[in-house]
């Protein structure tokens, strides 16, 4: 923030932000300031699902207000979704000003092929991802302990954060499921790979990445049917209304 209050940037004619931080450029001259937002759920949201470390709390006190400041007062805005877009109208920012670009994928998720799986004993649901709040990860895991059976593996990756504990003692008294700890980057498409359905139950999404990696790996993808996630990305989903449902679609 301090730096793009001092240095100078005239001369330029577009000044893009992002990554949704403080950015206020005192020597503009006549450049436009774009601005990209990944998800503005958070504001209409009252549990306010931030981190809720003492860095977390700082920056949810100090730098969002100015990074929301910022926001506002840029020229443009360039959202991730169609999503973004109505929560931007919605929180007061002109529509005539905002163009939606949607997120792409990498191409390492296409550019292998999907791999015919062997036949196994066990059919595995996977989840990959943080465990938020907004995750919803433990709507999940009461769907998959409605399963019967051991042919079934519910393996869930990321860090060891947020409801990490919480999630792991809701589901410490059914072996099939699996904390496999961080995801290495360079093994991510491994890991879709090795799933048989992509289990995704988060609440809301500014775009929703994991479920466009998951199909480009040709996996089906189930998601909370009443979440908040763009129409162009959940089209292609199976939407689960209850766990029981989610319990349903799996089987």
């Amino acid at each position: 923030m301090l730096q793009s209050l001092f240095k100078n940037f005239e001369g330029y004619d577009i000044l893009h932000n992002p990554d949704f931080r403080p950015f206020f450029p005192l020597r503009k001259g006549k450049a436009k300031t774009l601005a990209t937002p990944h998800g503005l759920e958070f504001l209409f949201d009252p549990t306010r699902d931030f981190d809720r470390s003492l860095r977390g709390r700082l920056r949810n006190a100090i730098v969002l207000p100015l990074a929301l400041h910022s926001l506002r007062i840029s020229d443009y805005m360039i959202a991730i979704s169609s999503l973004v877009k109505e929560n931007a109208i919605k929180w007061g920012y002109d529509k005539d000003r905002i163009f939606v670009v949607n997120n792409f994928i990498g191409r390492e998720f296409m550019k292998e092929g999907i791999k015919e799986k062997k036949a196994r004993n066990k059919f595995v649901a996977g989840y990959l991802g943080t465990f938020r709040l907004r995750k919803n990860v433990g709507e999940a895991i009461k769907a998959f302990m409605l399963l019967k059976g051991d042919n079934y593996s519910f393996e869930l990756w990321g860090k060891r954060s947020f409801e990490y504990e919480n999630l792991v003692k809701q589901a410490a008294n059914d072996n099939r499921i699996v904390f496999k700890g961080p995801a290495p980057e360079e093994k991510i498409v491994e890991i879709y790979d090795s799933f048989d359905v992509f289990v995704f139950p988060s609440l809301y999404e500014g775009f929703g990445m994991p479920i466009l990696e998951a199909q480009a790996r040709g996996l089906p993808v189930i998601i909370y049917k009443y979440a908040k996630i763009p129409k162009e990305v959940r089209r292609y989903c199976f939407e689960a209304e209850s766990p029981e449902h989610m319990a349903q679609i799996i089987e």
